[in-house]
């Protein structure tokens, strides 16, 4: 993947929102608020750790960035990229296979990029000096602290796993590319429920969106559709605290 300097720097530029009426964080945060007030109302303990939780939960959802309930979409790997990364791919599968277990409640057909070195190799650099400045200009999150909690090549076949069912992803952002031409499989998609939304992403594009959104790729009918995935936290911000969890980083 050759690095365009003056590519990489024009991505802001490039980049949409998906029109949705629909505010997801403000949803999280009266979902958080009522919660509180109904255990509040049980606890005799103000300082009981359940409460303590979710007011942490809550101040971390004020704090999160503007946009942040905003679905992205931009390109970002031209073709012979995407040609790239499904051929490597699909050598590596030959020889291993793709695997089901990964992903334990959500099981896709995929494989990391830890088994496929040579397209880490080339995507890094792309990431480290595309995507998130890019990241940092839409959010404010400085880029050093963008990392990859997970990053794979996933391949939905219609003679084999066509879709998945409607779930959360346990990042604060996930980033997916579309690998596959736009004439290689027919139906498809994002579809996200809350929104009433779905979505259809050209070659290339990276679609980016909070992980907390609840989504589903609807089943494709003929074809393989591949996507480049990856699961992304930030140091500042991690997502162990969105849900209202300890955090590692303190």
């Amino acid at each position: 993947m050759n690095i365009d300097e003056a590519e990489l720097a024009m991505l802001p530029m490039k980049m949409t929102s998906v029109d949705i009426q629909f505010d997801l964080f403000a949803k999280e945060l009266e979902s958080a608020r009522i919660s509180r007030w109904r255990l509040g109302r049980l606890l005799r303990d103000p300082n009981d750790e359940r409460l303590m939780a979710l007011d942490q939960r809550m101040a971390f959802l004020r704090k999160l960035p503007e946009g942040f309930s905003s679905i992205y979409r931009v390109p970002f790997l031209d073709a012979a990229e995407c040609e790239f990364i499904l051929s490597e791919a699909d050598a590596i599968a030959a020889n291993v296979g793709w695997s089901h277990h990964r992903h334990a409640n959500y099981p896709t057909p995929d494989l990391p990029l830890s088994e496929l070195p040579r397209v880490w190799e080339r995507l890094r650099p792309c990431l480290e000096r595309g995507l998130f400045p890019l990241l940092q200009t839409v959010y404010g999150l400085r880029r050093s602290g963008w990392f990859c909690l997970d990053l794979f090549v996933v391949s939905y076949r219609a003679e084999h796993q066509r879709s998945l069912d409607v779930h959360e992803d346990s990042s604060l952002l996930t980033v997916s590319i579309m690998l596959s031409d736009i004439d290689a499989f027919t139906g498809g998609g994002l579809h996200l429920p809350d929104a009433d939304i779905t979505i259809h992403s050209i070659r290339g594009e990276a679609l980016i969106h909070a992980g907390k959104w609840q989504h589903q790729g609807l089943p494709i009918n003929r074809g393989r559709r591949d996507l480049l995935v990856c699961f992304l936290d930030h140091i500042d911000m991690p997502y162990d605290r969105l849900v209202g969890a300890p955090s590692i980083y303190g």
